[in-house]
């Protein structure tokens, strides 16, 4: 496998650790805390959401990496580039900080 796709993996395996995170997180504040703010919810479920769509992003990104692979091979290494990689990587976790900055204004 190329290193693309480990590094696929690699994004795809840090967002769901986030994303599992951020539920436990969830799950001990209701039990720990006597009075559930509402807005602390709200914002950690956007991080759970975020952290989801970024692992979905990273899917997404995976079987397109193989179809485009299988479909068009010799176009492969000059289209699907580790440079593009990271950059689809950066982006989705750029997308998910404005998501989670714009819910805490």
């Amino acid at each position: 496998m190329s290193r693309k796709f480990y590094a696929l993996l690699l994004n795809r395996a840090f967002g769901d650790l986030l994303a599992c995170s951020a539920m436990l997180f969830i799950i001990a504040y209701i039990f720990i805390v006597p009075h559930v703010d509402n807005n602390v919810i709200q914002v950690i479920s956007t991080f759970f959401t975020g952290c989801y769509w970024t692992a979905m992003v990273t899917y997404i990104a995976l079987g397109f990496l193989k179809l485009y692979g299988i479909a068009r091979p010799l176009h492969y290494r000059k289209r699907v580039t580790m440079a593009r990689v990271k950059g689809l990587i950066a982006a989705s976790w750029v997308a998910f900080a404005i998501l989670v900055v714009i819910t805490m204004m």
